[in-house]
């Protein structure tokens, strides 16, 4: 690794994302680090510490040899190969073929993310869910796998019990099979939960070349005593959602699985720029393609149908495993814990923060002795956000001030994991 002067300032609430605009005269508007950092000073080891839909990511590597050709990796300009003084050149002026990374390339150390994640306001112990690598490579990778481990181990010596949580394609192969499933039951002992979900969805080679048996080995982790989950991601019309493709997937997990997460594809700015500028793949094969191309918020697009025909398939099969569509229900079900997300208590109108009947209301405030507005707005204060003030209308729930994505996810979790709102 380059030697780098770092800076682990915990500047929170975080700086406004950068966003590079109109990335290599492509019209994509590229964040320059990753969704939900922690930091905007690539210096920072904060810059590798995510906050993701429901979880911390650690991101210490950034290359991955999948070469799937929806890759979200290449969101933000930190993940591809090319100088800040070439962001504005023409794409047809680079090689397209070298800007995306195939071998891992470690831009901070695995214990040094963790003890820079653990170290911020945002994160609860023994609480908080931790991922690695989940935006920008495999955790279980050779070149990155020693990172998982340095920053799990980290955490587990410092007596710390968050549950980890892996969403992974390539799983573990037989040379690094041995020695996690030591690390796993070491784990186990302490206490420790941990999922992996194993993303799988029957994709042809052109979508995703890698072809392994992506459940290898899953069954001995599963006996180690962690919870083995198919994420049957992307389902993407007219490609992965038919019912013989969605039957081929589910041969693949049933066995192991103990439980399923459906998911279909969200065509965030950095798809754009690979499926359309780096691999020049057909933009009509993809749904909601041309609405992200013009700057309309992505939005996930699932095939009408897809969850029925995924239960009707299970039981043909003779298995009664449980079906999901958010990774955070999978999450609460593997760890026996509220949902992370609040997705219960969530609504479409973004001016709410959320929806809680009057019913709840009145049992949080004899159970907390406070009005529910208080009890968020000390929730709110344990995570270093003190300024945060809440307002009640009847069943919604306003927050006064604009929080930035990292600041809601995380008041979000908190409030989740205080317990305060029956799941």
């Amino acid at each position: 690794m380059k030697e780098k002067k770092l800076n682990n300032e915990v500047v929170w609430p975080t700086e406004s994302p950068i966003v590079v605009r109109n990335f290599l005269q492509t019209g994509v508007d590229l964040l320059k680090e990753k969704i939900g950092a922690l930091s905007q000073n690539p210096n920072n080891p904060l810059s590798r510490v995510c906050v993701a839909n429901s979880c911390f990511s650690l991101e210490p590597v950034r290359g991955c040899p999948l070469s799937c050709a929806y890759c979200i990796a290449g969101n933000d300009c930190r993940n591809l190969i090319i100088d800040e003084n070439s962001y504005h050149k023409n794409i047809t002026e680079i090689d397209r073929g070298k800007l995306i990374p195939r071998i891992p390339e470690m831009l901070f150390p695995g214990e040094v993310l963790a003890e820079t994640m653990i170290n911020h306001p945002g994160f609860v112990k023994d609480k908080s869910i931790v991922s690695v690598a989940i935006g920008s490579s495999e955790a279980f990778l050779p070149g990155v796998e020693q990172e998982t481990w340095a920053a799990m181990k980290y955490l587990a010596d410092h007596g710390y019990m968050n549950p980890f949580w892996f969403a992974v394609k390539l799983g573990i192969t037989d040379p690094l099979i041995g020695r996690w499933l030591k690390r796993f039951r070491f784990l186990k002992k302490k206490g420790i939960k941990i999922a992996i979900s194993v993303s799988e969805s029957n994709a042809p080679a052109w979508l995703e070349p890698y072809r392994g048996d992506r459940f290898r080995n899953l069954e001995k982790v599963k006996e180690a005593g962690v919870h083995i989950t198919h994420h049957l991601r992307p389902v993407i019309r007219g490609i992965t959602d038919s019912t013989e493709s969605l039957s081929s997937a589910l041969n693949k997990s049933l066995k192991i699985s103990e439980s399923v997460c459906i998911g279909g594809l969200r065509i965030d700015p950095g798809i754009v720029l690979l499926w359309k500028h780096i691999n020049g793949k057909d933009p009509n094969l993809l749904p909601k393609f041309t609405d992200t191309e013009k700057g309309l918020p992505p939005r996930k697009d699932l095939p009408e149908n897809v969850i029925t025909k995924v239960k009707k398939l299970i039981k043909k099969k003779g298995y009664k495993t449980p079906v999901f569509t958010r990774s955070s229900h999978i999450l609460s079900y593997a760890f026996d814990i509220p949902d992370v997300n609040l997705y219960k208590y969530r609504v479409e109108d973004d001016s709410v923060f959320l929806r809680i009947s009057l019913t709840i209301q009145s049992s949080v405030k004899m159970k907390q002795g406070k009005e529910i507005v208080e009890a968020f707005r000390e929730i709110a204060g344990s995570i270093g956000l003190p300024m945060i003030r809440f307002k009640a209308e009847a069943e919604k729930i306003f927050v006064k001030q604009r929080l930035n994505y990292q600041e809601h996810h995380l008041l979000i979790h908190a409030i989740s994991h205080s317990g305060v709102l029956p799941d």
